[in-house]
């Protein structure tokens, strides 16, 4: 099987088995699982599972291992062993004056809600001080935690072909549009109806949808924020020495952390 094909095998099989800071979209439609609702779930798992132990330590020693093999089976674990050649490296998505003396990276997602409310209260605020300013530049990242964002992230990075504008006004887009996005009965459409609305044909964005090399991009750079940088929620932000803040964050708070 070639590589195009594993990973669209890879993606469609294991995106529905995870989800870390917001609601949990299945394409094409329907299934909403929140993070409170999640937690309640993990916590009775986790009482069943002491109950077990209590009870009956042979059969919880035999439980442990399922439980190390489906582990072994999730969506993390399989990327992580997944070996995706450096060409499929995706360019760099920067903001602001390239020689900027300073540099931060976001790591976001487009279904994340927290992502949303930085990027729509606070961003603008840090850019129209700092960036525009050419204090600092800025390169986004996207963070694949979920079917939804995947596709946001595919369609623009095909559509928008490397420029920086365009890649900022659909990012904007998309995140202004995502409650309505991820509650709407079918969020799979919605999301195509969101470009075509823009003036982008339908059947750009379905071919958009099948780029296999972009989505091989996209799973590089999501192997290397979890691999190496150990991100496991949204949003997440790297200033230029290597120090992390991982959650929201307010743009003075950003500010400081940015030394600025």
């Amino acid at each position: 099987m070639t590589l195009y094909r594993f990973l669209a095998a890879f993606i469609l099989v294991f995106y529905s088995q995870f989800c870390f800071c917001k609601t949990m979209v299945h394409s094409p439609s329907k299934t909403f699982i929140t993070k409170k609702k999640k937690k309640k779930l993990n916590l009775k798992k986790k009482e069943t599972n002491v109950t077990q132990k209590t009870e009956s330590p042979i059969n919880n020693s035999s439980d442990e291992k399922q439980n190390e093999k489906n582990d072994d089976d999730t969506f993390f674990s399989r990327l992580i062993k997944l070996d995706i050649p450096e060409k499929f490296k995706l360019k760099e998505i920067v903001v602001g004056n390239q020689n900027a003396p300073k540099n931060l990276i976001i790591y976001f997602s487009y279904t994340c809600p927290h992502c949303r409310e930085f990027h729509m209260k606070e961003f603008p605020k840090f850019k129209h001080k700092y960036i525009d300013t050419g204090k600092i530049k800025v390169e986004f990242r996207n963070y694949i935690d979920d079917q939804g964002a995947y596709e946001a992230a595919q369609i623009i990075r095909c559509v928008c072909k490397d420029s920086i504008n365009d890649y900022g006004k659909l990012s904007e887009l998309v995140l202004q549009k995502q409650k309505d996005w991820l509650h709407s009965d079918d969020p799979a459409n919605f999301l195509i109806r969101i470009f075509t609305e823009e003036g982008i044909s339908e059947n750009e964005v379905r071919a958009c949808l099948k780029r296999t090399d972009i989505g091989a991009g996209l799973m590089l750079e999501q192997k290397r924020a979890m691999n190496d940088l150990q991100l496991i929620s949204m949003p997440s932000f790297i200033n230029d020495k290597g120090q992390k803040h991982v959650g929201a964050i307010t743009c003075d708070e950003l500010v400081q952390f940015c030394g600025l």
